[in-house]
């Protein structure tokens, strides 16, 4: 818990599928949906967050992208992103439950309902569809307070 996995060319990647080659600081989405899987070396006691370090691919032409999230197949959050501050570390809330149904497997999978092209949007020449560049992923405890 509180490990930090990085998506840049300088790691060493974890059972994923819909990423692009990693680049210096990530790796972008391609396509409609992407996932990445992991399995947690024991249950965590109590609830967890993943800390989602990442950016959306905006511009004028596209100033929104919203990105549902699903772990093991149960809808948790949805990211958003919007223009011009696409950069931004967003967390999602996982029940403890969860993660002992999958018996300590995590499957996180992003679905993309604006996957585009920057080529599309006259960024550059680039024309693989894309909607997140993923820098990094933290799973760490979740810290409920109690109001009184």
């Amino acid at each position: 818990m509180n490990e930090e996995i990085f998506f840049d060319a300088s790691h060493s990647m974890p059972d994923w599928k819909g990423w692009s080659a990693p680049e210096s600081e990530g790796t972008w989405s391609t396509g409609n949906s992407s996932s990445v899987k992991l399995l947690l070396s024991t249950i965590p006691k109590h609830d967890i967050l993943l800390v989602v370090r990442g950016r959306a691919l905006l511009s004028d032409n596209l100033r929104m992208q919203e990105i549902p999230v699903s772990i093991n197949n149960k809808h948790v959050s949805t990211l958003r992103y919007t223009w011009p501050a696409s950069d931004q570390l967003q967390e999602i809330y996982i029940p403890r439950g969860l993660i002992v149904e999958g018996d300590g497997k995590l499957s996180i999978h992003f679905r993309y309902n604006h996957a585009t092209s920057p080529a599309e949007l006259a960024l550059n020449n680039d024309k693989r569809q894309l909607a997140l560049y993923l820098s990094s992923i933290i799973l760490k405890p979740h810290r409920q307070t109690l109001r009184q």
